[in-house]
């Protein structure tokens, strides 16, 4: 298959490629991928000044390329602006068009449903709009996570989703919640999870008005559940989007291919056209865990949900271990998580944990706060801490973290915004970077670890004291970095008045109804670009200092953590959520479950 390459013109239409551009473009792209384990760096700045020149010829007026796929600004050899300038104003941009382009009215929202998803919204649906618009929802539109989640399950039978549904209920891994709109109490829950009955509690006003009753399974675990291959979900979609039905009973949900045994099983999750399905990880492309150093600057993120997706960062296989898998499943199960990352086939829920309306913190003013550095304190979690997983748990993101924070020894060259808007660079020993940007460590205690990783670890590194709430917030950057799962912290973070930074590959519920560049900073789980962002906000020797653009960002995150995640947010996400699963679930010859079409054919 020939797939086209094409430039955008800043965030305009995309521009098709000539051959001879699309040749060029090949070989720098091969010869990145096969290049060794030391992160490319020299390789990554020949190719990028390649990529310069080559855009340059094209008609770019700027020289920046956009990549959507990977959702990474890649940097070309000359600036002739800060990136990070850039993508705050083009952050802004989205953001306002988002916000103006939401449907007013109930009529809207289905023409805008249908017009996404192909299909009508499930019933119920006018009970949920007024939900949403009586309780000032301002992002009605915005919940495509769901109908990704979704979508697969629509090309199986009501039946085999409850058979599926009840099989998953056996495992003691799980919990079940039954909605029972009729019934008081109007739901159930076995067994008794104290996560569960919190997010039961939230929705149980809301209950009642349910089209029907049925079950939903929920994983005990933090993280994701399953994956199946992407060439069989992809199955699912093409059947779902011609409103097809596997037979009841199919094997593999009538899926007949088969993946290549020689793909990594990672890239079996992976589409035909993305780098990482001819990606093979083995120790000549693995970093050096043993003598961990964070690689160049290659690219800042500016579609964060995007860059979460291994499929197009390889290179996000080797220092999150969320992302590496294989294809465990052999047919679509319909499991609810509480995090997932892209490849998972799971359903998305919204955790309660460490939420508050309140929480109470009497923080000082972005003028008042004492410390200019961007702070950090967690758990070592995100890994096995066991013999044998060295590589694993040595590249993951805390441990990395703590590495690359700490580190006293190198050189790096920074990123620097001159007083005329031009931009260089400046060479910096690590040491004095660390100790102008950075307050980060691991603290605590050993944790998911065997005796003898205790022992390692307790010699390898100093943790440190906790940092309570007060602490915390003397600081104006504060980190929210991956452990298991999702970030029970993020929300009280984003509540404050300090700029949150935020390095993830979970694909949380608020992900979509957020905006990256304008409420928080996207960072690369590879920390690559840290130093060159705090460079662009507090400034470096000889450089412009815009805290002013920080503390803009600060407040702005603020207010949407104050009207984007309110209860009635994630009440409202997780109802239009349940009205998809109740349609899966109830529907039938007779009746669709769609909205506003009570008695016709299913299917």
């Amino acid at each position: 298959m020939v797939v086209a390459l094409t430039t955008r013109r800043r965030f305009g239409w995309p521009k098709v490629l000539s051959p001879r551009f699309l040749r060029l473009i090949a070989l720098v792209v091969v010869v990145f991928w096969a290049a060794p384990k030391t992160w490319r760096s020299s390789i990554t700045e020949k190719s990028i000044e390649n990529l310069d020149r080559l855009v340059s010829r094209q008609g770019r007026p700027n020289g920046l390329f956009y990549d959507a796929k990977k959702g990474h600004l890649l940097l070309p050899a000359r600036l002739p602006r800060h990136p990070v300038r850039e993508l705050i104003e083009h952050g802004k941009k989205e953001w306002a068009d988002k916000v103006a382009r939401q449907s007013r009215t109930l009529e809207q929202a289905v023409a805008e449903y249908m017009k996404r998803y192909g299909r009508n919204p499930p019933r119920g649906f006018d009970l949920w709009w007024n939900y949403a618009k009586e309780n000032h929802v301002i992002l009605k539109d915005e919940y495509d996570q769901i109908n990704r989640d979704i979508e697969p399950y629509l090309a199986l039978h009501s039946q085999t989703i409850r058979e599926r549904t009840a099989k998953l209920a056996e495992s003691k891994q799980t919990g079940t919640v039954a909605f029972l709109p009729d019934q008081d109490p109007p739901y159930a829950i076995e067994p008794f999870k104290a996560r569960t009955k919190d997010l039961v509690d939230m929705l149980e006003p809301i209950i009642p008005s349910l089209p029907a009753a049925f079950n939903i399974t929920i994983s005990v675990h933090d993280g994701g559940y399953g994956r199946l291959a992407y060439d069989h979900e992809q199955h699912l979609r093409n059947l779902a989007r011609t409103s097809q039905i596997v037979e009841l009973g199919a094997r593999r949900d009538g899926w007949k291919g088969s993946m290549n045994s020689s793909l990594a099983p990672t890239a079996k999750l992976c589409p035909p056209d993305s780098p990482m399905r001819s990606f093979t990880p083995d120790e000549t492309n693995r970093p050096d865990y043993e003598q961990y150093r964070m690689p160049p600057l290659h690219s800042f993120i500016y579609k964060h949900k995007a860059a979460m997706d291994v499929c197009y960062s390889p290179e996000l296989y080797w220092v999150h271990g969320a992302v590496r898998g294989k294809p465990d499943l052999q047919e679509a199960k319909p499991m609810f998580t509480w995090s997932k990352v892209f490849s998972h086939s799971d359903l998305t829920i919204v955790p309660l944990e460490q939420y508050r309306d309140d929480y109470g913190i009497d923080e000082p003013q972005w003028h008042e706060k004492k410390h200019g550095t961007l702070a950090w304190r967690g758990s070592l979690t995100g890994s096995s801490f066991v013999v044998g997983n060295e590589w694993s748990w040595k590249l993951s993101p805390r441990w990395r973290l703590h590495q690359v924070a700490n580190a006293v020894s190198g050189s790096r060259s920074v990123l620097r915004e001159k007083p005329n808007g031009s931009v260089d660079t400046v060479d910096k020993k690590v040491a004095d970077l660390n100790r102008d940007y950075f307050n980060a460590s691991v603290a605590g205690k050993p944790l998911q670890c065997d005796d003898e990783t205790r022992e390692l670890i307790q010699q390898t590194i100093a943790f440190a004291p906790k940092m309570d709430n007060s602490a915390l917030f003397e600081h104006k950057y504060l980190l929210d970095v991956d452990g298991n799962g999702w970030s029970g912290r993020f929300h009280k973070l984003m509540r404050s008045n300090s700029l949150v930074f935020k390095a993830s590959v979970f694909t949380e519920w608020w992900v979509e109804r957020s905006q990256p560049w304008v409420h928080y900073v996207p960072v690369n789980p590879d920390y690559s670009d840290v130093y060159d962002i705090m460079a662009f906000f507090e400034g470096i020797k000889g450089g412009t200092r815009n805290e002013d653009l920080a503390e803009e960002m600060a407040k702005a995150g603020q207010e949407w953590a104050r009207l984007h995640w309110r209860r009635e947010d994630m009440i409202a996400f997780m109802w239009r959520m349940l009205l998809e699963v109740n349609r899966l679930y109830n529907r039938s010859d007779q009746e669709s479950f769609d909205y506003g079409q009570d008695n016709d054919e299913a299917w």
